[in-house]
């Protein structure tokens, strides 16, 4: 059995000021939640260790320590390393200092003379059922693989079939290929092995353009039938040592194991781009041809240059994806450089 249980969620506020935890202590506690006050973040991870915390947030002025440096150290520790970060600064922090705390995982950026005390409660309440909803379908997942042991166990049929089963867990059923959660288990090996001394690698985050609008203008048939096809011309694409997925709705992944510089990456996408972006001929649900031309909006994040856990990794790929769709889609934007070309 996995022993995972469902327990009411805890929030740490990382600050040596007595005032400020005062402050934000009265405007969590209405939300039901347990709350965890620590001077600093060696600490938090120390306590994270017995609680299940849903949320940091962390005053950025620590004693000895830098607020950055604070949020890696979370990140670098297993307990920690997907919890969402809320920054309270001192003063408004620039643009330079927000990408910096988002390719760390940071997800909301405050001032503290200026705090909106509804609107943090609001994204608190947002982040609380985020993690509870996490870890509830989490918990079936554990549960249907516990009962599957046990019942395989019992019942050589089953036994039989258990390998069919996990495969089904691990795959997308629409394109095939390896889904979200295998992404991730593969994702976590490549950063253990990286760790220990083990080579880089590049973290790919691709959107495919204006789904919504094939869907909208023909049928979700079409519009299946273009995630179908731009998978498979993926595939052929990337080296047997690469990993691709289909991690969410229009979103693919790929790992680039062994890229560990924009100038390898950049060439790798080039040929994907250009094989993604042929014209596609699809009926439509009326019987009738449809001709679209996909574009793709790539986002990439180099291990261990962007980040040295998954959370960080994604958001960087993730944001640098957005960025280039934001200009328009059909390129690659390789961490928080300017875009690497269309």
């Amino acid at each position: 059995m996995h022993g995972m249980e469902l327990t009411a969620p805890s929030v740490l506020i990382v600050s040596d000021a007595e005032d400020r935890c005062a402050a934000l202590r009265r405007h969590v506690l209405p939300l039901g939640v347990q709350i965890h006050e620590v001077g600093d973040c060696r600490a938090a991870i120390e306590r994270a260790r017995s609680c299940d915390a849903a949320l940091i947030l962390l005053d950025l002025q620590l004693p000895m320590m830098d607020g950055f440096e604070a949020v890696r150290l979370l990140r670098c520790a297993p307990r920690t390393a997907h919890v969402p970060v809320i920054m309270i600064a001192e003063m408004r922090m620039g643009l330079g200092d927000r990408q910096k705390g988002q390719a760390l995982g940071a997800v909301a950026f405050l001032q503290r003379q200026d705090l909106d005390f509804d609107a943090l409660q609001e994204q608190i309440r947002l982040l609380l059922q985020l993690h509870v909803r996490a870890n509830a379908v989490q918990m079936q997942i554990y549960s249907f693989l516990d009962d599957q042991a046990r019942i395989a166990a019992e019942n050589p049929q089953v036994r039989a079939l258990q390998p069919s089963l996990h495969r089904h867990l691990l795959l997308d059923m629409l394109t095939g290929l390896p889904n979200r959660m295998f992404f991730d288990l593969h994702l976590m090996g490549l950063i253990r092995r990286g760790a220990r001394g083990g080579k880089g690698f590049a973290l790919v985050w691709i959107d495919l353009d204006h789904l919504h609008r094939i869907n909208e203008r023909y049928s979700r048939e079409v519009g299946d039938q273009m995630l179908l096809a731009v998978a498979q011309r993926l595939e052929m694409v990337v080296r047997s040592s690469d990993v691709l997925a289909r991690i969410e709705g229009d979103t693919y992944g790929v790992i680039l194991d062994g890229v560990t510089e924009a100038k390898g990456a950049k060439a790798a996408l080039d040929k994907l781009l250009a094989v993604a972006g042929e014209a596609l001929e699809m009926t439509g649900s009326d019987g009738q041809p449809v001709t679209v031309i996909p574009t793709l909006s790539v986002g990439v994040s180099l291990y261990p240059q962007h980040g040295e856990d998954s959370v960080t990794l994604f958001n960087v790929a993730q944001q640098s994806a957005q960025d280039v769709l934001r200009m328009g889609g059909d390129g690659v934007r390789i961490g928080w450089g300017s875009p690497a070309g269309k």
